[in-house]
């Protein structure tokens, strides 16, 4: 019995040490997963907006549709989702208070604070402005309550935690002042910042070998935050990672698709020429879902036109299920009181794709 059981023991570390891995650039433990080529059908999305003029960013939050827009009239529109009426042109180009030269959508992140919501919008070069956004739709004017400059979102991203603009985790990475791909001896920063101070996280011990000196690293990736809890999630642009981070629970781990290239390998770019893996996402209570590139779908579409797919994950990091969508898009953001997810494509059109009997 004895022997048996420090057999059963060998074979369950021996099995936790290939589910879980360190390699010598990602300092915390990665999970081997499989979600390459396993999408179902394709999905038919609904047009119901194609008149916005200029829209870029999308943002999802209680029962609103936002938009952030280039018309200097209104860079900010805001919809009901419940009937897609137009409800408010907000923060006009200007430089008065409650006016900004430039809207630019954090995350794609709102929250609730005093039973109102509030929505934070970056205007560049440095400055993160917090727009009242019940305050707005009551008075009909912007209500830009507190800006601060924020010199990391030159060439990084943030979230907030805890519903606090003056909580929040950074992801910095380094290139030249003019964005091109000139590469530094200093890895990507991950700092939390609390109450004035900050906590500088060590999740990249070294940058990863390239075949050229001169070229820009594949650690570029957007964040993306659980909608009550302190877990945000980064996915990467150019390779097949997903970070996980629990602020509350202190906790912090990552999955890679199997097989594919990791962080402890040298990136040829001449042969990859920088391929984009996972795109926009968007969040839920239950769910993480990412537009992705890399998989047979995208590949076969004609050059120029690609139909990403729609990968689903859980906030654990299991792969749920997945979609082919039906045309190219470059933003989605989830509904999940109507369980409808919204996506936009570079015509500036906004498409509906209904996902109630979709997802467990």
């Amino acid at each position: 019995m004895k022997q048996r059981h420090c057999c059963f023991l060998v074979v369950l570390i021996s099995l936790f040490t290939m589910s879980c891995n360190r390699d010598p650039n990602i300092q915390v433990d990665v999970r081997e997963v499989d979600f390459l080529n396993k999408t179902g059908n394709v999905i038919e999305g609904k047009l119901v907006k194609s008149e916005i003029l200029g829209s870029t960013d999308i943002i999802v939050f209680d029962t609103l549709l936002m938009v952030t827009t280039s018309n200097p009239e209104g860079q900010l529109q805001v919809f009901s989702l419940n009937s897609l009426e137009h409800l408010g042109s907000f923060c006009k180009q200007g430089r008065a208070r409650n006016e900004m030269l430039q809207a630019v959508a954090v995350s794609e992140q709102a929250y609730y604070k005093n039973g109102h919501v509030f929505l934070v919008l970056f205007e560049p070069p440095l400055t993160l402005k917090e727009v009242d956004i019940t305050a707005s739709l009551q008075s009909g004017n912007t209500k830009i309550i507190s800006s601060q400059e924020c010199p990391t979102m030159k060439n990084g991203e943030i979230v907030f935690l805890g519903n606090d603009y003056d909580y929040n985790h950074r992801y910095e990475y380094e290139r030249d002042i003019f964005g091109l791909n000139e590469v530094t001896d200093v890895p990507a920063r991950y700092t939390v910042y609390k109450n004035g101070e900050k906590r500088q996280l060590k999740i990249f011990n070294d940058l990863m070998d390239t075949e050229s000196p001169n070229k820009k690293l594949p650690y570029l990736g957007s964040l993306y935050k659980h909608p009550h809890r302190n877990l945000v999630v980064q996915s990467f642009q150019n390779m097949n990672y997903l970070l996980f981070m629990d602020f509350d629970a202190d906790k912090y781990f990552a999955i890679h698709q199997k097989g594919s290239v990791t962080f402890n390998d040298t990136y040829v770019h001449s042969k990859s020429q920088m391929p984009v893996h996972f795109t926009d996402g968007a969040s839920s209570s239950k769910y993480l879902m990412f537009l992705y590139r890399q998989g047979e779908y995208t590949q076969k579409t004609t050059a120029g036109d690609w139909y990403p797919e729609l990968l689903v994950f859980d906030w654990d990091g299991n792969y749920i299920t997945g979609f082919k969508m039906d045309r190219k898009l470059n933003r989605i953001e989830y509904d999940e009181i109507n369980k409808v997810l919204y996506g936009r494509n570079i015509e500036e059109e906004l498409y509906a794709y209904d996902m109630e009997n979709l997802i467990p």
